[in-house]
């Protein structure tokens, strides 16, 4: 089995397969319904596709990582449907913003450091694209401005605040964050005059270790022996 998608048909109530055996999660439907963005698992690494919205129609490919493991997670489409907001996992530890345009494929990292940066949405203005992001040390919500290139703060909490969610009218944002009660949802109102420059990202984390692909010697392939994985 693998993991695929599957689109619920109103009216109808029916089940439509969209991919057959694509290994794919984080989907996310362009503005004009025509389109779903995901990332699409590979041999040990997943890239960003893109699919027509019928059945077992061909994933396009747009995006895969030089890296051996690089991964790609939480595709979020802009309003106008020309770019696609990604978090990628790539080679030294690093997890970042990635956007890419739908046409020209050229991408923009809207952060490049060793912060955990993820859950990317867009105001509905596509204006900002907001996401969460450790680098102070604390996980809190920041946006990264198109027309000026700033990195700002938009939630300064002590307990971590993660995945924004934009209201449709662009006026409140929602958001997980961890209490003594374990993680609830928060909500606020979205106001970029309120919001304030971010802090550089400050790297104390210890230097990545780079483990050999030979390093440990996998046996070559056997027949399966299912009597091995009775015993306690």
């Amino acid at each position: 089995q693998f993991q695929d998608l599957l689109r619920w048909v109103p009216g109808t109530g029916e089940i439509e397969r969209l991919t057959r055996g694509a290994r794919a999660r984080d989907p996310s439907v362009s503005p004009d319904g025509r389109e779903v963005a995901f990332s699409m698992n590979g041999p040990s690494r997943s890239g960003l596709a893109v699919i027509p919205m019928r059945p077992e129609a061909t994933p396009e490919l747009l995006w895969q990582g030089p890296g051996r493991y690089d991964q790609v997670y939480q595709p979020s489409w802009s309003p106008d449907g020309r770019r696609i907001a990604f978090s990628a996992w790539r080679a030294g530890g690093w997890r970042d913003i990635l956007v890419i345009d739908r046409e020209t494929r050229a991408v923009v990292a809207i952060t490049d450091d060793r912060a955990l940066d993820g859950s990317p949405v867009w105001t509905p203005d596509g204006r900002y694209v907001l996401f969460d992001s450790d680098r102070s040390g604390i996980s809190n919500i920041l946006a990264y401005d198109w027309q000026t290139g700033a990195t700002l703060t938009v939630t300064d909490v002590i307990g971590g605040a993660y995945e924004p969610a934009i209201s449709p009218d662009g006026t409140r944002l929602a958001y997980q964050a961890f209490t003594g009660k374990g993680f609830d949802l928060f909500e606020m109102a979205l106001d970029p005059q309120a919001w304030r420059p971010a802090a550089p990202y400050l790297d104390d984390r210890p230097d990545p270790t780079v483990v050999p692909d030979d390093e440990v010697v996998v046996t070559a392939p056997r027949a399966y022996r299912p009597l091995e994985s009775l015993a306690p």
